[in-house]
């Protein structure tokens, strides 16, 4: 992932784009985690009656609450007040840099069906409610990699033009 996200941004430079680096991520790490919880708080308590009247025949949804039960009011509410910090901090940098680009995920998509991958490169995002696409990397013959893409909330517009130009910079994927 990381030869071909270089690669990537060294032919967008090439194509005319401005790129500079941002220094997000730590930030993001912990958006990530912060998203799996309140998934696991809110699931859980949404869940709970279903939960209570089916019991593990719900299988990955019975884990879901199960666990998301476990977590105190108190951490769920301390999540929301980074996430509500991470926006501020986000909306300012996104305004010197009105799109950002991450790798879409640590590595290539899975073979099968089964899953569809780690969502650690997307939670961020999706924590903070910003528009995010990903779009294909060229990588030959190898497994799909992605390439992501993301803007300040409620520019999605923004982003779906930008994702548009760079393919078109990128080639077929």
């Amino acid at each position: 992932m990381a030869t071909a996200f270089a690669s990537a941004l060294s032919v967008l430079r090439q194509g005319g784009v401005s790129i500079r680096p941002v220094n997000v991520g730590d930030m993001l790490d912990k958006l990530a985690g912060f998203n799996e919880m309140i998934m696991f708080y809110e699931g859980a308590r949404f869940h709970k009656e279903r939960f209570e009247q089916y019991g593990s025949r719900l299988e990955d949804l019975a884990d879901l609450v199960r666990e998301g039960l476990k977590i105190p009011a108190e951490r769920y509410e301390k999540a929301q007040q980074y996430i509500a910090e991470s926006k501020r901090r986000m909306a300012t940098l996104l305004k010197a840099t009105p799109v950002i680009v991450f790798p879409a995920a640590p590595g290539p998509a899975p073979l099968g069906l089964s899953s569809t991958g780690n969502a650690k490169m997307n939670a961020p995002w999706t924590a903070l409610g910003d528009p995010a696409i990903s779009i294909p990397m060229p990588v030959g013959s190898a497994l799909p990699l992605g390439l992501q893409l993301t803007a300040d909330y409620g520019q999605d517009t923004r982003v779906l033009r930008t994702a548009v130009s760079v393919q078109k910079i990128l080639g077929d994927g």
